[in-house]
């Protein structure tokens, strides 16, 4: 799915995405990368939802967003609620999302000029 802009983002933004990967800037990424408005991390080390860990999730935290998206690749799974507490702890928000989805919330959200971080998941990712 493409992903149209209009022209007011700053910073990174996605353009699309398929069962290639995650296009962002113009760039197809096929791993596991790290995206915000203001940073953009390829070949983010945890390469599967099953790997995510707390040193990933303090990783999140140093971005200091105020709301988290985590795409799971092609279907959500959930998470174990100890490891996003501490994100809630400090009231940032978290939703988890199929990868598509949480595609399509952060080009709106960053667009708002929200202050969102996605952790995306390879869409082909099962």
């Amino acid at each position: 799915m493409k992903l149209e802009r209009d022209g007011t983002t700053l910073g990174h933004r996605i353009d699309g995405y398929d069962e290639h990967g995650i296009r962002i800037d113009g760039r197809i990424h096929a791993t596991t990368v790290l995206v915000s408005p203001h940073t953009l991390q390829p070949d983010f080390p945890v390469q599967s939802v099953e790997a995510l860990d707390h040193p990933a999730v303090a990783r999140l935290l140093e971005l200091k967003p105020e709301l988290v998206l985590i795409g799971t690749g092609a279907r959500q799974r959930f998470l174990p609620p100890p490891l996003l507490a501490p994100l809630s702890a400090r009231g940032i928000g978290v939703e988890v999302m199929r990868t598509s989805a949480a595609c399509r919330v952060y080009a709106v959200l960053a667009a708002e000029g929200r202050r969102v971080v996605a952790l995306l998941f390879p869409p082909a990712q099962n």
